[in-house]
């Protein structure tokens, strides 16, 4: 008989630390001004996302910039 082995599912957040201003409350990590490397960012996200692609993944959350 074959073994059924549960795996545990995975949620993700993923911080975006573009802001066009800096709230006064905000703990988060954040930049302004960065415009020029926000497509670098994206793309190093992509490639991370690689490492989970045999996860099971049941919550994508996206935050951060404003």
């Amino acid at each position: 008989m074959g073994r059924n082995i549960l795996k545990k599912s995975l949620g993700i957040y993923i911080h975006i630390p573009f802001c066009v201003r800096k709230c006064k409350y905000c703990d988060f990590t954040s930049f302004t001004g960065c415009e020029d490397i926000f497509s670098q960012y994206i793309k190093r996200i992509c490639c991370e996302m690689q490492e989970y692609k045999e996860e099971k993944i049941d919550t994508i959350f996206i935050g951060g910039g404003t």
